[in-house]
């Protein structure tokens, strides 16, 4: 019962998530998207620790979980003109035939799944009682450890909000005034230091239950590249193929949901069995991988989009 009210709530969550791009195209010049992306990228990247920290504060007072869901209630009617069934699904499998997307969307895929796992390992191994092999952290305590992200994240965009800009007019300027999209991608080779560096942390003080301090700075550094990585690929797929805003977005948060949502079911097993050392060291690795993608794209993105075109 719960996994399917999940699949529900998943297939409607990503509306708001979906258009935000398309919103963010049609209102702001070339010149402001970065920034605007980055601050949209923000309040989404802090709501993955903003719900378990507010749920635990809720609990830690009410000992109640159930009162922890009535966060989320909401309701808002809306009615409005759109295109077909069939023209929709038509580009976004125009979308999909484009080689540049995937590439960039896989190795956003082989990033984005450790945020959510990182969230799932901390809640069960600090709930836990210290006899147990936990940290016996109470709820509250549980809600205050939560802020450590929502500063990385918020820490990724003070960085990002200027040096994205930089990086565009270093850009520019080297090539008499010709921009093009494959230089967003520099960000996410930046990117990878932190999160990488994060989760060995991570998994290192999880493996040998050292000072919660190591969590903190290495959760906050796995945010902060998230934070970073986030905004360059969305900036990238939407300078590459601006005709289609909203599907470029779309297809983004259909990787990202896989990704984040499927965690759930492998992350704890995994580090019980192999140890969170391993666990984290191999996520650690697969990020590092990703970049090769990431790579591949960059040095042939502009030859793939020329032969492959635009949506239309």
């Amino acid at each position: 019962m719960f996994m399917g009210v999940r699949a529900i709530q998943g297939l409607f969550l990503t509306s708001g998530q979906t258009i935000a791009i398309a919103f963010i195209k049609d209102i702001f010049f070339f010149h402001e998207r970065a920034r605007k992306i980055g601050l949209w990228v923000l309040m989404y990247i802090t709501s993955l620790y903003w719900g378990p920290l507010l749920a635990n504060f809720v609990i830690g007072e009410t000992h109640q979980w159930q009162d922890a869901f009535w966060l989320g209630v909401g309701m808002k009617h809306h009615s409005g003109y759109f295109e077909s069934v069939f023209d929709a699904y038509k580009r976004i499998l125009l979308i999909l035939s484009k080689p540049v997307i995937l590439l960039v969307l896989l190795a956003y895929f082989m990033c984005f799944a450790w945020a959510i796992g990182v969230n799932i390992s901390t809640a069960i191994l600090f709930g836990l009682p210290q006899a147990m092999g936990g940290y016996g952290y109470s709820f509250t305590q549980l809600g205050y450890l939560h802020f450590a992200p929502i500063v990385g994240v918020f820490l990724g965009e003070i960085f990002g909000h200027f040096f994205n800009d930089h990086l565009t007019r270093s850009y520019v300027q080297k090539h008499n005034g010709v921009f093009e999209p494959e230089a967003r991608l520099t960000t996410i080779y930046i990117s990878a230091i932190p999160m990488i560096a994060g989760l060995v942390l991570m998994g290192q003080t999880l493996h040998k239950h050292l000072s919660v301090a190591a969590i903190v700075v290495g959760w906050g550094m796995h945010a902060f590249g998230i934070m970073l990585a986030s905004v360059a690929v969305a900036s990238y797929l939407l300078d590459a193929y601006p005709s289609a805003p909203a599907e470029v977005c779309g297809l983004t948060n259909v990787f990202r949901a896989l990704s984040g949502f499927s965690v759930g079911y492998y992350q704890q097993p995994w580090g019980a069995k192999v140890g969170y050392d391993g666990s984290f060291g191999t996520q650690a690795c697969i990020v590092a991988a990703s970049m090769i993608l990431i790579a591949i794209v960059h040095r042939f993105g502009h030859q793939l989009r020329l032969k492959f075109g635009q949506v239309r």
